[in-house]
């Protein structure tokens, strides 16, 4: 016996049943949903089960953990047999699935297909004849349910009736791949395009679950080889250790390459006025592009739009500062490594937390001092450090200073997160005061303001605070934690 329905139904337009019927017999080229008997690990015979195939599906891709299905069952008074019943395991080999006998597969929604499942008979239904059944498929923000065979929901009892009659359109993220590429044009023929690499925490697919973002932009010979060292094959010392700490903290990556377009071997008040104004533009375009990219990708996987980590080293290094100083509402901590050529620093800078780490031997390291006064002047929160003997190369005190320092960022997130709100707010003078407060000259945080450590970025001496005429004013750095100074004083 088979027959098929499709119909009465409340719901949104996330989640649908597309049609149910009863597989009461074998049918004759055999049935995926059978009990199997085995001995020990080979399986020596298969039971029919008859069953119940409902075909679901959903409007974008969503990973199925953390869904309801399920089938509550009725007698001929609408009365409920026994417990829900939850899908049948099935071979689900070749589908999107983990491994091959599973109720549900790994996702709902992939390119727009369907996908079936199976529900066992209770042994209470033999020999009944008027039996009903009501199908249930959604997640904690509404569920669509329908009846089988006939009938009107509202005459059934279950509970998540109530999630059934939610009426308005859900909106939610789509699962995400464990690496997704994305092409962001800049309408900027020195750098027409993007590439933007989004890479989740191992093991999440729901982008609603990471902690935060680690943007990160990298030296590459092309996009390929940047898709590689995001998936492990190909390994660069530097990314990988950020990579490490980006799991560790449960912290999703925006990844891209670098292209150098302005002088690296000049700050940008070395360069001609022209010269400038040239830079400036272009990176006005490209900064455009970038945020509307990412915005685009967070819209549609559902990750944060600010509070975001930034790293870079050499010619990376000075992009993302470029970068950051048009972008402040979107990242609350930088770090730069050997940037070499430095930007104006400009006064909403100051909105972020800073770290400049370079090579006493590099050959830029008189400019990022530059960098560092002026920045320091313009009241940056910023935690500065020339490793000695260290020309122009990566080094584990850098990114170790970085890690340290970006911990420190995310414990000062809520912090950072309240400038934004004083400066976009509707209270005037909220955000005159916060802009005041930025323009004086004197860092926001009050580790910055009154640190417990300072250090001498000259002579590479660290003192405690109290101690600070040890340090002449022009080589004065606070360093705003225990961890800090201990990785900053090796």
């Amino acid at each position: 016996m088979a027959f098929i329905f499709c119909g009465d139904a409340l719901c949104g337009d996330y989640f649908q049943i597309d049609r149910i019927r009863t597989v009461e017999r074998e049918p004759r080229g055999g049935s995926v949903v059978v009990h199997e008997i085995r001995e020990g690990s080979e399986v020596i015979e298969t039971i029919f089960v008859p069953h119940l195939e409902v075909d679901v599906s959903a409007r974008q891709r969503t990973r199925t953990r953390g869904l309801t299905a399920k089938v509550y069952f009725y007698d001929e008074r609408r009365e409920l047999i026994g417990k829900p019943v939850e899908p049948y395991a099935v071979d689900r080999t070749g589908s999107n699935s983990e491994g091959s006998r599973h109720g549900m597969p790994v996702f709902l929604g992939e390119a727009g297909g369907k996908e079936t499942l199976y529900f066992a008979l209770p042994k209470a239904l033999t020999g009944m004849r008027r039996w009903s059944a009501v199908v249930v498929l959604g997640d904690k923000k509404s569920v669509v349910a329908k009846v089988f065979p006939s009938g009107m929901l509202a005459s059934y009892d279950f509970p998540e009736k109530p999630l059934s009659e939610v009426r308005e359109r859900i909106d939610r993220a789509e699962a995400m791949d464990p690496l997704i590429e994305y092409v962001v044009k800049t309408r900027n023929e020195r750098h027409p395009q993007i590439t933007l690499f989004v890479r989740p925490p191992m093991g999440v697919t729901d982008a609603s679950e990471v902690r935060g973002v680690l943007a990160m932009s990298v030296l590459a010979n092309n996009v390929g080889e940047i898709r590689r060292r995001l998936q492990g094959i190909e390994e660069e010392e530097e990314m990988k250790g950020f990579m490490g700490f980006a799991q560790k903290h449960r912290l999703l990556i925006v990844c891209w390459g670098a292209r150098r377009l302005w002088d690296s071997h000049r700050n940008w008040d070395d360069l001609a006025r022209e010269e400038q104004q040239r830079v400036d533009r272009d990176f006005e375009d490209i900064a455009a592009a970038w945020q509307r990219g990412v915005g685009e990708l967070a819209d549609q996987y559902g990750f944060p739009k600010r509070g975001y980590l930034l790293h870079g080293s050499c010619a990376a290094g000075q992009y993302v500062a470029r970068l950051a100083l048009r972008s402040p509402a979107i990242f609350d901590a930088v770090h730069i490594h050997i940037s070499s050529s430095y930007d104006r620093p400009r006064p909403e800078g100051a909105r972020m937390l800073w770290c400049v780490t370079t090579g006493e031997l590099d050959g830029g390291y008189e400019r990022s001092l530059r960098f560092f006064h002026q920045a320091r002047e313009a009241g940056y929160p910023m935690v500065y450090k020339a490793i000695m003997g260290l020309g122009h190369a990566g080094h584990p005190y850098s990114s170790e200073l970085g890690y340290r320092f970006f911990e420190l960022a995310m414990e000062l997130a809520e912090e950072r997160a309240q400038i934004e709100a004083d400066l976009t707010g509707h209270s005037v003078l909220a955000r005159r005061a916060r802009e005041e407060s930025l323009a004086s000259g004197k860092p926001w945080p009050e580790i910055f303001r009154d640190p417990p450590y300072v250090g001498d970025v000259v002579n590479q001496a660290v003192y405690p605070a109290d101690q600070i005429g040890m340090v002449p004013p022009g080589f004065l750095v606070r360093l705003p934690s225990k961890n800090i100074m201990e990785v900053w004083k090796k």
